[in-house]
């Protein structure tokens, strides 16, 4: 039985929400904007010139997700897509003057939201957690990389093809026997982050995040806004 608050794919991603609803309440009221197109803005103002594609590498989040933050920036003013001038057939994304002025008022305030954070650490326990994070980072990296991807995913949804197969299983009928789940779900997809990255946080395979996101589409959309 898989216990949900010791699984660690599971309590970073709650850690990572609660850290990024917190800050999110720095930008949300005054520009009206939502945590996917905040991170857009974030990456673009250390990165200008990627591709919608690359910000979804960056970002790890879901490229529909990413689409939609673009899309609402490009309305708002806030970014700007041009022609790569190496690669015209490749369009790259930029900050405008008044995206810059959005990144410029909220990152200082995200930095002061970090430093009370890491505060309440000693110096060895803030190195400790620097030295894991980034080991952690490696190891993730090495993983996608890995011939064949995600094994523990495939293993999960054959387990389930077989299940739906003989008409005793489905991807939804597990989220509803488990609506903390489910509901944990909704809410990662709602905040941009990729169908493999809810999978990982919540031990299931990714054609059940998948029936989620489909089945759930208004809804994700409502929260979104």
């Amino acid at each position: 039985m898989l216990d949900l608050e010791r699984f660690l794919p599971y309590r970073l991603s709650v850690l990572s929400n609660r850290i990024s609803a917190d800050i999110a309440q720095l930008y949300e009221t005054r520009y009206g904007m939502a945590i996917p197109e905040w991170r857009v803005i974030a990456v673009l103002a250390k990165r200008p010139g990627l591709s919608a594609t690359e910000v979804a590498q960056r970002t790890a989040m879901d490229k529909v997700a990413v689409s939609r933050a673009v899309s609402s920036l490009l309305d708002a003013g806030r970014i700007q897509r041009d022609i790569d001038s190496d690669d015209r057939r490749k369009s790259v994304l930029r900050l405008t003057d008044a995206g810059k002025a959005v990144y410029e008022d909220i990152a200082p305030q995200a930095l002061a939201y970090e430093q009370r954070l890491l505060g309440a650490l000693r110096t060895d326990e803030r190195q400790a957690l620097d030295r894991l994070l980034a080991r952690m980072e490696q190891l993730t990296a090495e993983a996608d990389r890995a011939a064949p991807p995600f094994s523990f995913f495939s293993e999960i949804e054959e387990a389930e093809k077989r299940l739906a197969e003989s008409g005793e299983f489905t991807g939804e009928r597990l989220f509803r026997d488990r609506p903390g789940v489910y509901a944990a779900a909704v809410r990662m997809i709602a905040e941009g982050q990729s169908i493999s990255a809810v999978a990982r946080a919540l031990g299931v395979s990714r054609n059940t995040v998948c029936a989620v996101r489909d089945r759930e589409g208004v809804s994700v959309e409502q929260e979104k806004k």
